[in-house]
């Protein structure tokens, strides 16, 4: 890379910049960025160059980092192990995974490209108005660059009933020039776990009732056995 930008500098510019990569004495990889301007004698003619350099480890280590949460979006969105879906920048629904469709009983063709708050979101799945409006801050805060990591929300529609989420909120980012293209929302259906809470809640006052019950009864056999 060196030789290749001392070949070409000059040619069109004094000065060329490159990024190296050197190994540093933990064996760890260290990036480097290398600014090169030619040096030049009197007459004007090439007589050397003078290199600097910048570390940029940490930089490009969180640049990847980035990436791989790029990477674990897509690979989260096409599983549809969990039920995901996202946002562009004008709130229209662009993605749609299977495990959305599988909770929602809405399919990615049905809801894709539609406004997702008033038409996804208030057509075709009803939220209370509080939900609603809670989704529509969580979407503008997003879009301000203000991340919500976990907020409740519940919906209800013919086909799926009620159905109660925890949803994770996080900016979605182009993996080239790391603009904002959107919101993911990666969700987790709390619907089963609040309906066994209710039931365990509803099975220990029947217990505690079973009990009070028969240790009135004891009682009363008691008085009844032996009466004042």
């Amino acid at each position: 890379v060196v030789k290749d930008t001392l070949d070409t500098v000059g040619q069109v510019s004094d000065t060329a910049t490159m990024e190296i990569t050197l190994a540093g004495k933990d064996g760890q990889s260290v990036y480097v960025v290398l600014n090169c301007t030619l040096r030049r004698d009197a007459l004007q003619k090439p007589c050397g160059a003078f290199f600097v350099g910048q570390d940029v480890t940490e930089a490009r280590e969180a640049l990847q980092r980035c990436e791989r949460i790029e990477q674990g979006y897509e690979r989260l969105l096409e599983s549809g192990v969990v039920p995901a879906f996202g946002v562009d920048l004008d709130g229209n629904v662009n993605e749609w995974n299977e495990g959305m469709t599988s909770m929602s009983r809405l399919s990615k063709a049905e809801v894709l490209g539609k406004p997702l708050l008033g038409e996804v979101i208030g057509k075709m799945l009803s939220p209370t108005d509080e939900d609603a409006l809670r989704l529509e801050t969580v979407i503008n805060s997003a879009l301000l660059g203000r991340e919500t990591p976990f907020f409740e929300f519940s919906y209800a529609s013919a086909a799926a009933g009620v159905v109660d989420l925890i949803i994770n909120a996080s900016q979605r980012r182009s993996p080239e020039s790391k603009t904002l293209i959107g919101i993911v929302f990666v969700c987790q259906n709390i619907s089963e776990r609040e309906a066994l809470e209710m039931a365990n809640t509803i099975r220990a006052a029947a217990e505690a009732a079973s009990q009070a019950k028969t240790e009135q009864l004891g009682f009363l056999c008691h008085e009844i056995r032996n009466p004042l």
